[in-house]
């Protein structure tokens, strides 16, 4: 629920990205930093073999 919460604020405007980490650092006690990388194909969870082979198959047809 509380990370509904800090998604809610940082979508209104109401905190910023580092603001919203700073928070959630504090509240679990560790160092929480934003990476903000140019190209978005960097930032694909792979958990599978699936999805592993998905995402090899989308970047296969991108880079062709």
């Amino acid at each position: 629920m509380k990370a509904q919460i800090h998604e809610l604020l940082l979508r209104l405007g109401w905190v910023s990205l580092a603001g919203a980490m700073a928070r959630i650092s504090n509240r679990i006690g560790l160092t929480i930093k934003p990476v903000i990388l140019a190209d978005g194909r960097n930032a694909i969870e792979v958990d599978n073999d699936r999805s592993y082979r998905i995402v090899s198959n989308l970047i296969g047809q991108v880079s062709s």
